[in-house]
């Protein structure tokens, strides 16, 4: 049984904009890379996968909310330190303190340890981005829908990212960018090329 499907579906943004949503279902223990020219519908898409938009009721989702981890082209990230950001990714499994060995361990594998007592808004694009992905990875979710998770990283955070994602026991992961080569490092079991907001890769 699919973890995730959408059926083929418009929607409307704000100001008229219409965005074709193709079918698409999501396999448990897939990697899907979903790919396409800027303004094509990916990040669409993604967030009604997400759950974060309503589309005519096109989305079934076999998880609850509390499984499924999100990660943004730009970063929420709140008023805090880095590590009280991470820690909010184990809300599955409690409360946790800033200063729980999981968070550290979490900020070593991706290159920031040494920034977690730091404010996060006061981070740098690429450092703020790898502090969202140690946010999700701590959480353990089911289903890791990314929206171009690397474009703000270098090499190193690339490949560090990519493991700690890959390294989510049983993780589902969904992830779009504008070109397969942006995501290859998280190793796509398949990909669905958009072309105008329509599936043509399938």
């Amino acid at each position: 049984m699919s973890l995730l499907r959408v059926a083929a579906t418009t929607f409307v943004h704000e100001g008229g904009v219409r965005v074709a949503i193709p079918a698409v279902s999501v396999e448990p223990g897939e990697r899907l890379a979903i790919t396409g020219r800027n303004g094509c519908g990916k990040t669409t898409l993604l967030r009604v996968m997400a759950g974060l938009i309503e589309a005519d009721g096109a989305r079934t989702c076999e998880l609850a909310p509390g499984d499924i981890a999100w990660v943004g082209q730009r970063p929420w990230l709140f008023r805090a330190t880095v590590a009280a950001n991470v820690a909010l990714g184990a809300r599955r499994a409690g409360r946790v303190p800033p200063d729980d060995p999981r968070i550290t361990a979490i900020l070593d594998a991706l290159g920031i340890a040494d920034l977690a007592a730091r404010p996060a808004r006061s981070l740098s694009e690429g450092q703020q981005a790898r502090a969202a992905i140690a946010r999700a990875v701590l959480g353990q979710p089911k289903l890791l829908l990314m929206d171009e998770p690397f474009a703000a990283l270098d090499g190193d955070g690339v490949r560090r990212a990519a493991a700690a994602v890959r390294g989510i026991a049983g993780v589902t992961i969904v992830t779009c960018a504008p070109s397969a080569d942006a995501l290859r490092a998280l190793d796509p079991t398949r990909a669905i090329a958009l072309q105008d907001g329509s599936d043509s890769g399938r």
